[in-house]
C-alpha cells in the first residue's frame, strides 16, 4: 500500500470539528494515523471550514480538504467530487465513514473510476425502521443504501447483525461484505488500581433507545450510585426522575474517559438495540463488569463468560445489578474476562490488520 492513497469521505455535514465537539477526535483520527504508516497519503474530505486544514496536528502524509466556499452542505455534497477533481484523480481508494454521505463517494467513484469501500458503523435503514422515521425518509435511505451497496467494491459492517440484515434485505453479493468492529486503544483504556467510588456508569447519548429510565429506576430501587456520561434529547426528562444517587457528567473527552470509567464497578449498556457500542467496549477494556441487554449487537460482545446479559425491563436490570453488586469476586472475574475479550478481538492492532487485508484484497 506504500504507493497508494486512501481518501476518507466524512459523514454528511460532519468534519473534524464534529469529532472535536463530542470529545472523540483523538479516538476517531487514531486509526487513520496508523493507516498512514502503510499508505503514501491519507486524505480527509470534510464539511468543515478552511481552518480544519491547519488547526489539527496530523502526520505529514495526511491532509484535510475542507469545504472551500460557503454553501449548503447538501449542495456541497454533490459538488465536492468536482471541486477536488485534481486531488481525486490521484487517489486510489475511496472510503466512506458512514452510509450517510455515501452519494458523494459514489459520484467520485463513477467519475474517476476508483475503488470504493463503504463503511457502515450502523445499518442506516434498519435503525430508521426501529425509530419509526417518516416513510418518505425511509424510502430515500432505502434507495441510497441499495445503490451504495450495489456499486461499492467492499462493504464493512461493525457488527454481524448489521451485515446479516443488509445481506438479507438488499441481496448483497456476500463476497463484498465483511465485519470489522470498532477498535479500542487498550493502552489508554486499561484497568487502574484505584478505589471504586461509583457503582454503575453509563456512557453514550441520552436517547430513547438507551433504555435509561429503566436503568435509573433499577439503581434507585437498589440504592446504588449511577453516573451518566453524555448528552442527548432525553436529558431533561431523565433529570426529573433521577434521585441524588444519579450524577449527570455531560460530555467527557475520550482521553479523559478512562479515569472516570475506572472509578466504577459496572459498565451498563441496556439499550433496546445496538450496533457495536464503543462505550461498552471501552468500559470492558478498563476491566469493568458489563451489565448488558440481551439484544443483537451487544450479545456479539458480551456473553455469560465475560458479563451479565439481562432483559430490557426494570426488573431484569435490577436483578442483574443486584447479582453484580452483591458478588465482588464474580464482578472482578467478569471484569478480567471482559478485558481479555477486548485485547483479543478489539485492539487497534487487530483492527488495522483487518483493514489492511481488506485494502490489499481490492487488488488481488
Amino acid at each position: 500500500m506504500k504507493k497508494k492513497t486512501l481518501a476518507l469521505f466524512f459523514t454528511y455535514r460532519n468534519g473534524l470539528h464534529t469529532w472535536q465537539e463530542v470529545g472523540s477526535i483523538s479516538r476517531e483520527v487514531r486509526p487513520y494515523q496508523e493507516l498512514a504508516k502503510y499508505f503514501n497519503q491519507v486524505y480527509f474530505f470534510t464539511y468543515g471550514d478552511k481552518k480544519e486544514e491547519s488547526k489539527y496536528s496530523l502526520p505529514e502524509n495526511m491532509r484535510v480538504f475542507s469545504k472551500k466556499w460557503r454553501m449548503p452542505s447538501v449542495l456541497y455534497s454533490f459538488l465536492l467530487p468536482f471541486v477536488y477533481r485534481k486531488e481525486l484523480k490521484e487517489i486510489d481508494i475511496i472510503k466512506t465513514n458512514q452510509m450517510s454521505g455515501s452519494w458523494t463517494a459514489l459520484i467520485a467513484k463513477w467519475l474517476y473510476k476508483k475503488k470504493m469501500v463503504l463503511r457502515c458503523g450502523y445499518e442506516w435503514l434498519n435503525v430508521m425502521q426501529k425509530e419509526k422515521k417518516p416513510k418518505w425518509k425511509r424510502i430515500l435511505v432505502r434507495a441510497l443504501s441499495k445503490t451504495s451497496y450495489k456499486y461499492a467494491d467492499r462493504i464493512v459492517f461493525t457488527s454481524q447483525k448489521d451485515k446479516d440484515y443488509a445481506e438479507r434485505f438488499f441481496s448483497i453479493d456476500l463476497k463484498k461484505t465483511t465485519v470489522i468492529p470498532n477498535y479500542i486503544d487498550i493502552e489508554l483504556f486499561k484497568p487502574e488500581d484505584i478505589i471504586k467510588t461509583i457503582d454503575v456508569i453509563f456512557v453514550g447519548r441520552l436517547a430513547r433507545e438507551k433504555n435509561l429510565p429503566n436503568l435509573i429506576k433499577a439503581v434507585n430501587d437498589l440504592g446504588a450510585s449511577l453516573v451518566l456520561v453524555g448528552e442527548g434529547p432525553k436529558e431533561e426528562g431523565l433529570r426529573k426522575t433521577a434521585g441524588e444517587n444519579v450524577l449527570f457528567k455531560g460530555r467527557i473527552k475520550n482521553e479523559e474517559l478512562p479515569k472516570e470509567l475506572n472509578k466504577a464497578k459496572i459498565i451498563a449498556m441496556v439499550s433496546f438495540y445496538e450496533g457495536c457500542p464503543k462505550a461498552l467496549l471501552e468500559g470492558m477494556s478498563c476491566g469493568l463488569a458489563p451489565l448488558a441487554s440481551n439484544v443483537e449487537g451487544i450479545r456479539e460482545i458480551v456473553n455469560e463468560e465475560n458479563g451479565v446479559l439481562v432483559g430490557i425491563e426494570e426488573q431484569d436490570l435490577k436483578e442483574g445489578l443486584r447479582q453484580l453488586l452483591n458478588n465482588e469476586k464474580m464482578r472482578k472475574e467478569l471484569g478480567k474476562k471482559a478485558r481479555k475479550t477486548i485485547e483479543e478481538s478489539f485492539s487497534l492492532l487487530s483492527i488495522i490488520e483487518k483493514e489492511l487485508k481488506l485494502y490489499i484484497g481490492l487488488y488481488a
